[in-house]
């Protein structure tokens, strides 16, 4: 297993500035108290660069690898923590190019590059074969490496994945890009973002600290992925083979979760489509206790009722 212990590596080419550098490592570890058990923060080296990943659980459990949404580093995996680590080895990865503290050397070009960089991940682990869950930019990793290295995947939990089943909608668009701009200029910019972006525009009290430490991210990172999601086309996920689950909120605001579900139950072999009521899509902070039985059950082989 390649770990670097010890003092952090820099993350300084994700950052404008050394100051902002340290505001976010000090949200960061903030955000990492929440975690609710034991945890070890490894390091794992590759030509990618170091990719941070939280390791916790069950040491003798089956791998399973989260992945998070755009901003919200491995930390935002909290609320799911405790009942997964139960039964799994749980692996947060901080996805590399997003504004988190790993540090990219090369980043990923393509979606083919972007699949080589999370089994480099799992090879320096020592992880031959995991479940995969991933919410948004998440999601759509998720699917990308069971799509272009099925044989590393057992099963996947595709919870509310950004633009791969449908594309943005424009009202998405319209806000999300005003509302980044404006997180310049606000002391706390994702407090408006994340009451737009739940079901019932209210901010989740439990998640402060990760929303803190998005603040840091928007303000003082450079989100530098260069590989964003997008639209699978329908011949590869007809390739899709691997059990997979998906879970959207039915106030989804990223795209038409309809014309999603649709597509998903269409064209993938083996998926089970569940709607989580009364979320948008932060719905594993919204309704942690449900997205987690819904997870919980379904991968440990359990239909989902």
């Amino acid at each position: 297993m390649s770990r670097l212990l010890g003092r952090t590596p820099s993350a300084s080419v994700i950052f404008k500035t050394s100051e902002g550098e340290k505001l976010f490592r000090s949200a960061y570890e903030s955000s990492l108290r929440l975690w609710p058990v034991p945890y070890e923060s490894i390091f794992v080296s590759s030509r990618f660069g170091i990719t941070h990943v939280i390791v916790s659980g069950n040491p003798q459990g089956k791998p399973l690898v989260l992945l998070h949404g755009v901003l919200a580093g491995a930390t935002m995996w909290f609320p799911q923590v405790n009942i997964l680590s139960q039964d799994y080895r749980l692996y947060a990865v901080d996805i590399l190019g997003d504004v988190n503290l790993s540090a990219p050397i090369y980043l990923p070009k393509n979606r083919i590059e972007t699949a080589e960089w999370l089994t480099a991940v799992f090879d320096g682990l020592g992880i031959e074969q995991a479940i995969l869950v991933g919410l948004s930019l998440g999601g759509f990793l998720a699917l990308n490496l069971a799509l272009y290295v099925p044989q590393r995947v057992n099963r996947i939990v595709v919870l509310d994945p950004a633009a791969a089943l449908a594309p943005y909608s424009f009202s998405f668009m319209f806000r999300t890009i005003p509302n980044t701009l404006a997180g310049f200029f606000s002391k706390h910019p994702m407090d408006n973002i994340a009451k737009w972006a739940t079901a019932n525009g209210r901010i989740i009290e439990q998640a402060i600290p990760i929303l803190r430490q998005m603040d840091c991210a928007i303000k003082y990172g450079r989100m530098s992925l260069r590989t964003l999601p997008s639209v699978f086309r329908d011949n590869e996920l007809q390739q899709l083979q691997i059990p997979m689950l998906l879970l959207m909120g039915t106030k989804a605001i990223m795209y038409d979760s309809q014309v999603a579900a649709q597509r998903a139950r269409h064209l993938i072999r083996d998926v089970i489509v569940k709607f989580i009521p009364d979320t948008g899509h932060l719905l594993t902070l919204e309704r942690p206790e449900l997205v987690n039985e819904h997870v919980h059950r379904f991968i440990k082989n359990a239909s989902v009722q």
